[in-house]
């Protein structure tokens, strides 16, 4: 059965420290710190996972909600002593056993050049296929804001190839096939409806997105698009809104697209329920 972790954790520098300019990296670090330290080795195998649907995502470092990224050149990023930012791990629990995993933090570890860090666990949930769910109805409005740069794949011609081929547009097909994937890769009840019939069932009715670029490392930038997207629901089939339902609140969860464990395709998304009319797909928990 498909189960999801999602944990909530902040890092706390006890000084000053540089970091890269995306701090999808220093999260990485972080956990790959408070594993080591703890000899914690489902969670070292899980960042070292080479797949192409990864079994978890992260977030960069987050400050006031929105993520800590330096995009253009100027002086270096700096995480201040005392401060608190904020990041989220969320994986499939399917993958690991990963109910020690909260047991690890608070986690007293060494970030960068002895640069003493505290990590602490701020809230965690598990959200399961029952009750990953957005309540859609014909006519509701779903915004996604997309806070990292994201590409989305597209379906691969030939199953044996290696390399995928991404785009860089909020396309209603290529969310749902690759959030589709995801889901039926743990998932005991499979989601069957075809890509093509999302483009049918979410009218983009609001695009206000472009293309970002920031440096990864000395030797890699991470290209994507960034921005909002709001779509209207025009589907009456309760089997085609159940599958969105699904994917939708997965993505919330999740992340969208390519690299989601360095911090790309990080994603919100929220509803909004037509005036008195529809059918809605229930829920018994809220994400």
């Amino acid at each position: 059965m498909l189960a999801v972790l999602v944990m909530w954790l902040t890092l706390t520098p006890g000084r000053d420290v540089v970091v890269q300019p995306y701090t999808g990296k220093v999260v990485r670090q972080a956990l790959y710190r408070v594993a080591d330290k703890a000899g914690y080795e489902p969670l070292l195998r899980l960042l070292e996972d080479r797949g192409q649907y990864k079994p978890y995502s992260t977030t960069p470092l987050l400050r006031g909600g929105r993520p800590l990224i330096k995009a253009r050149p100027g002086p270096p990023l700096t995480l201040r002593a005392g401060e608190e930012y904020s990041f989220r791990l969320s994986l499939f629990l399917d993958d690991m056993g990963a109910a020690r995993l909260p047991l690890l933090f608070p986690a007293a570890i060494d970030l960068y050049d002895s640069a003493p860090s505290l990590v602490k666990l701020r809230r965690a949930a598990v959200y399961t296929e029952e009750t990953i769910r957005l309540p859609l109805a014909r006519g509701s409005r779903v915004a996604l804001d997309f806070l990292t740069p994201t590409q989305l794949q597209l379906p691969k011609i030939n199953k044996r190839a290696k390399r995928g081929r991404y785009v860089m547009l909020p396309q209603p097909h290529l969310l749902f096939y690759g959030l589709r994937e995801l889901w039926n890769r743990y998932a005991d009840e499979k989601i069957t409806s075809a890509p093509w019939r999302a483009n049918y069932a979410l009218l983009n009715t609001y695009l206000d997105v472009h293309s970002s670029a920031i440096t990864y490392d000395e030797h890699r930038m991470l290209v994507g698009f960034t921005g909002r997207a709001v779509y209207k629901v025009e589907t009456r089939s309760t089997r085609l809104l159940d599958a969105l339902s699904k994917t939708l609140a997965l993505a919330s969860l999740i992340g969208v697209g390519k690299s989601r464990g360095i911090g790309l395709g990080y994603v919100k998304v929220s509803v909004k329920q037509p005036p008195g009319r529809g059918r809605r797909v229930r829920r018994s928990k809220p994400l």
